[in-house]
């Protein structure tokens, strides 16, 4: 399984020292071309992840008003590899960010059956996560 913490997007409200050690995952390089996309992409698009809502899902938050179209257009051009769409690297940020929320949501759903243990609950309710 591929690395996923620290994360290259903003996560607050998540340890990620300890999400590493629950899915016993190394330490990830922040050189990888995900960081060079959030670098570009940052000038002119702006999001995060904020915590989770009551389902434990992580809250994506998306500032559309606040897209700075032609710096994004710009620097979607100059990370695209040649013969490529130019969509290709918002596609794997995209990407990134989903693989990323599964964790999120599968640690979530783990702290909460822990919960439930320690309440006393004999068999734990699994949440619906999708």
């Amino acid at each position: 399984k591929d690395p996923y913490f620290p994360s290259a997007i903003h996560i607050r409200g998540y340890d990620e020292a300890e999400l590493r050690k629950i899915f016993n995952m190394p330490e990830r390089s922040t050189n990888e071309r995900i960081d060079a996309i959030l670098h570009r992409m940052r000038i002119g698009y702006k999001f995060g992840i904020h915590k989770w809502d009551k389902q434990g899902h992580p809250v994506l938050i998306d500032l559309t008003g606040r897209i700075a179209a032609r710096k994004t257009i710009t620097a979607l051009k100059e990370l695209t590899p040649p013969g490529k769409h130019i969509s290709e690297p918002f596609v794997q940020l995209r990407a990134y960010q989903n693989e990323l929320c599964q964790f999120l949501v599968r640690a979530r759903d783990m702290k909460f059956q822990d919960e439930q243990r320690a309440q006393g609950v004999q068999k734990p309710l699994r949440r619906v996560t999708c």
